[in-house]
């Protein structure tokens, strides 16, 4: 959660980057980002969600779509 607040706390300064959350299945990682999405909103970060289905796990980057229909919007 650190390293979270940290990478925030640099977005909220204008120098934006990307993190990779990865672990076993059931160690938390979905209620960590829930937590720390809702943390991030709190300190003022537009925070967007994505949620995929199984049958689109074959589809390279298919949330990366998502980012045209949030332009479009």
């Amino acid at each position: 959660m650190t390293r979270l607040r940290e990478l925030l706390a640099d977005c909220l300064a204008g120098r934006g980057s990307v993190t990779a959350v990865s672990g076993p299945v059931a160690s938390g990682k979905t209620e960590l980002l829930h937590f720390f999405g809702a943390f991030a909103g709190s300190a003022g970060a537009a925070v967007l969600t994505a949620t995929a289905r199984r049958s689109e796990r074959d589809i390279t980057l298919g949330g990366v779509g998502c980012r045209r229909r949030l332009r479009s919007a």
